[in-house]
């Protein structure tokens, strides 16, 4: 998640760029590697090809 993308002023764009730098300064952790997160994804969607129409779908 990015902040907003426009000039900041005043206490507000203060702010945006304590947080900005803030963000920065900690770099995300992966939480699965690659192979387990694509495994996720097409396990996710083999269930919803499987899961039956409910009413109204």
């Amino acid at each position: 998640m990015t902040a907003a993308d426009f000039p900041p002023r005043g206490c507000l764009g203060e702010l945006l760029d304590q947080w900005r730098r803030d963000i920065c300064s900690v770099p995300i952790p992966r939480l699965v590697d690659l192979p387990t997160a694509v495994a996720i994804v097409c396990a996710a969607r083999e269930q919803l090809e499987l899961k039956p129409a409910g009413p109204g779908e």
